[in-house]
């Protein structure tokens, strides 16, 4: 197994690359809009901002229970940014065992679909 890269090494990875090719198109969504790595970038450091806003940090844990979407996408790559943990579970989970996995992970902020649209 090769070595980790450290998470400040990530971070400027990730912020590299995406300011490489920030005119290029990164994604098109379903609604057949076409998203740049710079416009994703800019919504991806909005959503970290608003996490910090709430008061979270690198280590973090942030629970995620939405569908997927490009906003889903942009919040783990805030949490990647910001050294957040992200703790996704499945929307579809039922609520008894949601509350399971929510008291073993002990997170800052769990993000239903509502929390997720405030936070984009």
């Amino acid at each position: 197994m090769g070595a980790q890269m450290p998470a400040t090494d990530v971070r400027a990875f990730l912020g590299n690359t995406f300011e490489r090719n920030s005119s290029r198109r990164f994604l098109i969504t379903t609604d057949g809009r076409e998203v740049t790595y710079g416009q994703f970038m800019d919504a991806a450091r909005g959503i970290a901002a608003n996490l910090a806003e709430r008061g979270l940090s690198a280590g973090s844990r942030l629970m995620i229970q939405v569908e997927n979407s490009e906003n889903l996408l942009a919040l783990y790559l805030a949490c990647a940014l910001s050294g957040i943990v992200a703790c996704p579970i499945d929307p579809q989970l039922p609520a008894n065992r949601a509350s399971i996995l929510k008291s073993r992970f002990s997170p800052a902020l769990l993000v239903s679909e509502e929390v997720l649209a405030q936070l984009a």
